[in-house]
């Protein structure tokens, strides 16, 4: 039973460790705020904004690069409002670390001054279109309720973020001809919207970003802590199966004094 049970957590411990995903491309929401001027349309890198129409209370769409030009649906802005961003740009934000800063505007009115940010990817495109990678802000449960910061266009708002592994950075900066796209999908659209478009802009970060420094823009109005993380599924399949052998070993060493006492 002893090499039973030693040969299944190893066969199981191999197994998962081939499973687990490298570390990747993440989003990272900072719980802050920035309160910027001169950051309307036209003055920032504007990645993709999105207004509601009619009656809908919810907001989604995406900019993606097709080889030739931008490619926008649902809810997107057109034109200055909304743009993929070449390598070039993105390189020329990203800090030594390889994050560079998101940033979320609300433009609200004053009586419906909040909305609801869900799920939302960036993803990392080559020349011709073809997705390199992505990079995905998961939200907690219900999203995260947020108060608009400053009313405007792009003036200010939430800040996120965007961290790059080395070899991702090298893959997205070899060529300047890469685009950096977004999309939120109807699924995860914005809600509580109603009133000017929202957007989002990027923004250089300190040059210590990921690494305890960064930018101080004073703490935000956001969610408190976030929720609590379950371990890994494979974490829990190795420590049940050690569990189960330790398990097998005490009954069975429990068996084996039961018979000496009788025994004797």
């Amino acid at each position: 039973m002893r090499f039973l049970c030693l040969g299944w957590a190893s066969l199981v411990l191999f197994a998962t460790l081939g499973t687990n995903s490298a570390p990747a491309a993440d989003i990272t929401f900072l719980n802050q705020t920035v309160d910027l001027n001169g950051t309307g349309f036209g003055n920032v890198y504007s990645l993709l904004a999105l207004q509601a129409t009619g009656s809908q209370t919810s907001e989604f769409g995406s900019v993606l690069w097709n080889g030739s030009m931008d490619i926008l649906s649902g809810n997107a802005k057109p034109a200055i409002q909304t743009n993929t961003q070449p390598a070039s740009i993105i390189q020329a934000i990203t800090n030594a670390n390889n994050h560079f800063g998101l940033i979320f505007n609300i433009n609200q009115p004053g009586s419906n001054p909040n909305v609801v940010l869900h799920d939302f990817s960036l993803a990392f495109q080559d020349p011709n279109g073809g997705i390199l990678f992505t990079a995905t802000y998961n939200a907690p449960p219900g999203g995260i309720d947020l108060l608009q910061v400053d009313n405007g266009n792009g003036s200010a708002g939430y800040l996120f973020d965007v961290s790059l592994t080395n070899a991702e950075a090298a893959l997205f900066f070899a060529d300047p001809n890469n685009h950096l796209g977004q999309f939120i999908t109807e699924a995860n659209g914005i809600t509580n919207v109603q009133g000017g478009p929202e957007n989002f802009f990027l923004q250089s970060l300190g040059p210590d970003a990921g690494a305890g420094g960064g930018p101080d823009p004073g703490p935000g109005p956001g969610p408190g802590p976030g929720p609590h993380h379950m371990p890994e599924p494979g974490s829990l399949l190795i420590w049940s199966v050690f569990g189960a052998c330790a398990v097998g070993f005490g009954a069975r060493s429990l068996r084996r004094a039961r018979r000496r006492s009788r025994a004797g």
